[in-house]
């Protein structure tokens, strides 16, 4: 035995001579020095005695491989067995050794050293790579890529694939398009594990190779398939086949692999610039919603301040017609007021009651939040309502669909935002009628739904631009409830079908956002 050997790179296909005993890691002091971040820096040793080679172990986390099986300490290892160190791959080789080459199955990577390209060859190589340089929509890269191929290989069926982290494949490019190709699990791990190229000259033929496994039952009558290398990475495959026999022969495989080191960087690519074209379009849309956001912040706060103003401009002339009024009712019996005394005090207690709710509007404060039993709160509110709902005939019923009922929410401002609710319904249901309330679950909220519901209803915020046309969208306690459920991480919806504002879902997270008021420690 030759007192040197060869390792070569499955991947690259570089050789690297070496003599006994060999150290191989990432430190300085090796034989062999690799980058591999999962190599050690003293990873393994190969050494000889007598006629025999051996390979050693030297503590490397991610231990040494030997024909895919994984040593315990030391190992004997021969000519053409397989060495796995970190995430590298070597052929072992005698010094003066060639790799064996078969005329089905071809498992150098790279060129071969005696494999000849024409001039005609060559010629559709240049065209090939200056025309496709120029395309950076993947579905227009991939007709040409295959207009190309059908030119050169006159292929039946055409597919391109890319490797997922698990060595699955996910299809990229198929040709024709929704066409079965039938590329099996054996040509996938030998193409990813290995980084073969496989050629299928005959189907019929007795030398088949075992990874096409029956291949008349799909019409293949002969067959191409190389691996998409880009940096010294597999990440993909190009496969072709016809449905006749004997139509490709080696050179055919040499010249699919010198295409395929062309298409490989320009998939990628291209696939790369759609991700971050796909990034910037959801960068973007988000700067729209967050601008949108603002605006309506703006908005709000303007109405806030607007709202503030009048309620301060009509206080004290409402509180001088309510003083009057109250006066001439005082002065002249019930009898002679009649009706219009009625009139004019229920108008002024109106008034009062809105201009109170402005105040009270415009001063809600930030939520203190604590766990709390929602369906406790939402059922103590039902009963503090119950002189509107006896007003009215309305009966109530609540109904609770989840047992996760616990969630971070103010109590105080919660009753509010739920009385204002009702208030803004309860006259908007008919004399008598039943009102439906649930509790429940949606993915991380909790849903207080008022009202029934059918799968196919569409809710939209209060504020979308649906509801700008309903006039009961501008409801000041509408607004003032959807105040609290934002500053909660909720949110109010609203059916914009609808001729009320009935229904009506309240949201809550169940658990905090990042940027959420704080938890209390009362």
């Amino acid at each position: 035995m030759d007192q040197r050997i060869v390792l070569r790179e499955r991947i690259s296909g570089e050789k690297y001579p070496l003599g006994f005993p060999c150290l191989i890691g990432r430190g300085r002091d090796v034989d062999l020095m690799l980058t591999d971040p999962a190599i050690s820096l003293r990873h393994a040793l190969i050494r000889k005695e007598g006629n025999r080679m051996w390979i050693e172990d030297l503590g490397g986390i991610n231990g040494i491989f030997v024909n895919d099986r994984r040593i315990r300490r030391v190992a004997a290892v021969n000519p053409g067995d397989t060495i796995r160190v970190g995430h590298t791959q070597f052929t072992l080789l005698p010094s003066e050794a060639t790799p064996p080459r078969h005329h089905l199955v071809v498992h150098a990577i790279g060129f071969s050293t005696g494999a000849a390209i024409d001039r005609q060859k060559l010629a559709a190589i240049y065209e090939i790579s200056a025309e496709l340089a120029e395309y950076q929509d993947m579905r227009v890269l991939g007709k040409k890529i295959f207009s190309h191929l059908k030119d050169i290989f006159a292929h039946d069926r055409g597919y391109i694939a890319l490797f997922e982290p698990d060595g699955t494949l996910k299809p990229l490019l198929v040709d024709p398009d929704h066409e079965p190709v039938p590329v099996s699990r054996h040509i996938v791990e030998r193409v990813f594990q290995n980084g073969d190229s496989l050629l299928l000259r005959d189907s019929s033929g007795d030398d088949s190779p075992a990874v096409f496994k029956r291949p008349q039952e799909h019409k293949i009558g002969s067959a191409l398939c190389v691996p998409l290398i880009y940096h010294t990475q597999i990440y993909g495959l190009v496969y072709l086949d016809r449905m006749i026999s004997g139509a490709y022969s080696p050179p055919d495989l040499e010249f699919l692999k010198s295409i395929a080191s062309i298409f490989a960087p320009l998939i990628e690519n291209t696939r790369l610039l759609a991700e971050l074209k796909s990034h910037y379009e959801n960068a973007k849309e988000m700067l729209r919603k967050t601008e949108s956001r603002l605006i309506e912040t703006e908005r709000t706060a303007a109405f806030v301040r607007l709202a503030q103003a009048m309620a301060h401009e009509l206080r004290n002339p409402l509180m001088i017609i309510g003083s009057m009024a109250r006066r001439i009712a005082r002065m002249h019996p019930q009898e002679e007021m009649g009706e219009t005394r009625e009139a004019l005090m229920s108008s002024v207690q109106r008034m009062e009651v809105v201009l109170q709710e402005v105040d009270d509007f415009v001063s809600i404060p930030s939520p203190l939040v604590r766990l709390q039993r929602i369906d406790r709160i939402i059922r103590e509110e039902i009963q503090c309502c119950e002189k509107y709902w006896q007003c009215r005939s309305v009966s109530p019923r609540l109904s609770v669909r989840t047992p996760y009922v616990l969630v971070p929410v103010d109590p105080n401002l919660l009753r509010k935002a739920f009385s204002l609710v009702l208030k803004e319904i309860l006259f908007t249901l008919p004399q008598g009628s039943a009102l439906p309330m649930s509790i429940n679950d949606r993915d991380n909220e909790l849903e207080i739904f008022l009202g029934e519901t059918r799968p196919c209803e569409h809710f939209c915020d209060l504020y979308d631009t649906e509801l700008t046309s309903k006039p009961w969208s501008a409801s000041l306690f509408l607004s003032a409830a959807h105040k609290i459920l934002t500053d909660h991480g909720g949110n109010l919806l609203l059916d914009p079908q609808a001729h009320t504002a009935f229904p009506v879902i309240m949201r809550i997270p169940r658990s905090l956002k990042p940027e959420g008021p704080p938890i209390s420690t009362r």
